[in-house]
């Protein structure tokens, strides 16, 4: 999961899939860097922190507090499927590795 990961497509809890490519007020990137930290970029937000792997679950932390937690569903080359929970909610997303 090393690297900058676009968000192509999200779907909320109550919504089907929901391409993103075109609707910039919706986009969003994360990226992975070796050293244990991330920067998200995007409707989620701006900022960065640490994170955590443990088998397909990735926690992210911003100032040691934990901030979201990514559950990897599918994993094929540059495209993943993701859930993201934080803040009580979830929400899938389809991302392609830069």
């Amino acid at each position: 999961m090393i690297g900058t990961w676009d968000a192509t497509s999200v779907k909320f809890s109550d919504s089907d899939w929901i391409d993103i490519t075109n609707h910039p007020s919706l986009a969003l990137s994360i990226t992975f860097n070796s050293d244990g930290s991330y920067y998200g970029r995007g409707a989620l937000g701006n900022g960065g922190g640490t994170y955590t792997i443990s088998g397909k679950t990735i926690k992210t932390y911003i100032d040691g507090e934990l901030y979201g937690t990514y559950v990897v569903k599918t994993l094929s080359g540059n495209h993943a499927e993701l859930s993201l929970s934080m803040d009580g909610s979830t929400m899938e997303i389809r991302a392609t590795k830069r």
